[in-house]
């Protein structure tokens, strides 16, 4: 995204211009995006884009930078009008490159907010994520802001822990900001001078700059090596006993609700609590539904409908005959928060295809005796989400400390639970009770009375060594919410939005095919821990799918043929042009697997494989493992070139 475009507008309409340039195709940087659908991406409403007696359009404002062309195209078609997009090409070194990372992460933050972050990454420094404050007026006039709102959204963005404040400079926490290597000497030869520098000082016990601590923080994160953490422990235990602090901050977080179940988000947390199959917890809800206990449980809506909104009162009204939630119930009646739900994000009509979420009838409790105790806590747990929502956000305290000793900087972050809101709700009548509670009353009382200027007594210093852990192992339930969520594994940002909300099978299939997948073998589930394996097999399909028609198993495929699919509803395409470009494509590797004459490369990678399903197979190290498969794919890559 080009400096330029970003510096210029203002926050909201820079994260308006992001989000289309992320529907805009790469080569020709055009999209024919509209307004409305833009709006839409961004989450607000369309009129925000119009021209209003003290603003320019959305489009006016984009001309007038002068990145981007904007023109109509006739569609020949009554009715359907169309603008074009067209983003200039940006120059080398004149640019910010966002991934779709950040839309992902941060589409819940303030408009404005996320607009700020975007021009405070216009100035950093090259290849880094560091903006110098030497002068906050060159600052203001670079991003063309005002130095109290700078200041309030860096203040923002500090809390959220976005953004560390290191001296006079500002260093940048944001998922998805992308940071091109650096290639020319120049930038080469200040590395090589930073790392001398360090490695001078440091042997000859000299302090380091302030330039070069900024510097070795954000390369190592962390020393490496135990002999230089027991450097700095040394020197922090020398001198006097206590540490000074600095600077003391304190705020609120608020903790929302979470949103309502669907099928998939169900099927995980009993996947969790229970170490039930998700067939089987579709077995239960559907139980749960024929006894007129709950509603449709085959949906991947998560929120409700305007027109059941209206009704909510009964539905809570009924769950005080539930004893395990009537207290609850009671008090959503007697607070009335249930009155204004329609208007909050848990009421969303266009987020609904066929079924709003899986909530409490308020009805059928003749049939509690009937169920089975896993099916009871099921239902309690489907009622304790429903009545979360009509309760306040959990509030916490964040404590945030500086503290110097020796010359160093110490940082400590304290949370604590200050008013329980919903969580009181959340909490199962059958889970082991938890103690949120991290720290004595106390302590909590002893530092709320800590100020700057103050001396704190330290007690003890210690190393604490950490490894990285490899991600865990899919459950029955991850698998499906990964299933429902596949679209994000596609790289293509245009291809991914064409998929989003969409993913592997539907609520109603995901189960069946977990379960075809058992009991052809291909993968292996734990029924006591739900924990899901390969199988050898398996593994041996996948193998020759990847090594014969690597191109059926491209993430970016389906999302490919529904765009096809999309472009002839909206008669973009003719029926039977995709009709023959399927055509050509099945022929295209149906032709590849008569030809293909690779059974002893093959048979290598199974010998590979067989070796980790062997008899004791198991106890060898994951990275030999996957040594083993990234040398096989080696020479899968050698034998074709």
């Amino acid at each position: 995204m080009s400096n330029n475009l970003i510096q210029n507008l203002n926050c909201s309409d820079v994260y308006r211009a992001y989000t289309l340039l992320l529907t805009a195709d790469k080569d020709s940087l055009e999209t024919n995006t509209t307004l409305k659908q833009l709006a839409g991406f961004v989450g607000e409403e369309l009129d925000n884009y119009k021209k209003s007696k003290s603003t320019l359009s959305f489009n006016d404002k984009l001309r007038a930078t002068g990145e981007v062309v904007i023109r109509d195209i006739d569609s020949k078609q009554k009715d359907r009008h169309w603008t074009m997009y067209r983003f200039n090409q940006v120059e080398p070194g004149n640019y910010r490159r966002i991934g779709r990372e950040f839309y992902d992460t941060y589409n819940t933050l303030d408009l404005k907010l996320r607009g700020f972050i975007l021009k405070l990454f216009s100035v950093t420094e090259p290849h880094s994520y560091v903006i110098k404050l030497s002068s906050i007026r060159k600052l203001e006039k670079r991003i063309h802001m005002g130095h109290d709102t700078i200041s309030r959204y860096i203040e923002q963005l500090k809390d959220l822990d976005l953004l560390d404040e290191i001296g006079d400079c500002l260093i940048l926490k944001v998922k998805g900001l992308i940071i091109d290597q650096p290639k020319d000497k120049q930038v080469k030869k200040l590395i090589a001078m930073f790392d001398h520098m360090i490695e001078f000082n440091e042997g000859n016990n000299k302090p380091l700059s302030r330039e070069c601590m900024i510097y070795k923080k954000y390369k190592e994160n962390g020393f490496k090596e135990r002999p230089a953490a027991e450097q700095l422990l040394a020197e922090l235990k020398a001198g006097e006993p206590e540490a000074v602090a600095q600077a003391v901050e304190r705020k609120k977080e608020k903790k929302q609700p979470p949103m309502l179940y669907n099928l998939a988000e169900l099927q995980n947390d009993c996947s969790s609590l229970f170490k039930i199959s998700p067939s089987d917890t579709l077995k239960i809800v559907q139980e749960l539904y024929e006894k007129k206990l709950v509603t449709y449980p085959r949906t991947d809506a998560r929120v409700l409908s305007t027109a059941v909104a209206k009704e909510i009162g009964r539905n809570i009204s009924g769950l005080k005959n539930f004893q395990p939630v009537a207290e609850f119930a009671q008090g959503a009646m007697e607070s009335g928060t249930y009155k204004g739900i329609a208007k909050t994000k848990y009421v969303n009509d266009k987020q609904i295809t066929d079924h709003y979420a899986i909530i409490p009838t308020g009805q059928g409790f003749g049939a509690l005796r009937s169920l089975a105790p896993t099916a009871l806590k099921v239902y309690e747990i489907i009622c304790r989400r429903f009545l979360s929502i009509f309760y306040p956000a959990a509030e916490y305290q964040k404590v945030a400390m500086t503290l110097s000793k020796n010359g160093e900087k110490l940082f400590a972050n304290f949370k604590y639970l200050i008013n329980d809101g919903y969580l009181k709700v959340a909490a199962n009548s059958f889970s082991k009770k938890k103690d949120d509670v991290k720290y004595s009353p106390e302590f909590i009382a002893r530092l709320a009375k800590i100020k700057k200027g103050d001396k704190l007594s330290v007690q003890g210093i210690d190393i604490k060594e950490g490894e990285t852990s490899p991600p865990k192992r899919y459950n029955s339930g991850s698998l499906i919410l990964t299933m429902e969520n596949a679209g994000q594994f596609i790289e293509d940002e245009a291809l991914r939005e064409q998929i989003k909300g969409a993913g592997i099978g539907t609520s109603a299939t995901r189960d069946g095919i977990i379960t075809k997948l058992e009991k052809n073998k291909y993968i292996s589930l734990n029924k006591k821990t739900q924990i899901v394996t390969p199988t050898f097999l398996g593994e041996i399909i996948y193998d020759i799918v990847y090594y014969s028609i690597n191109g059926l198993l491209r993430a970016d495929l389906t999302a490919s043929w529904e765009k096809g699919l999309e472009g002839v509803a909206e008669g973009q395409i003719s029926k039977q042009e995709y009709t023959d470009k399927m055509t050509t494509f099945v022929t295209k590797y149906t032709n590849l697997v008569k030809q293909i004459q690779n059974q002893n490369g093959i048979t290598g990678v199974f010998d590979k494989t067989k070796v980790f399903y062997a008899k004791g197979g198991g106890a060898q190290k994951k990275e030999t493992r996957a040594t083993a498969r990234t040398g096989a794919k080696a020479e899968k890559n050698a034998d074709t070139q």
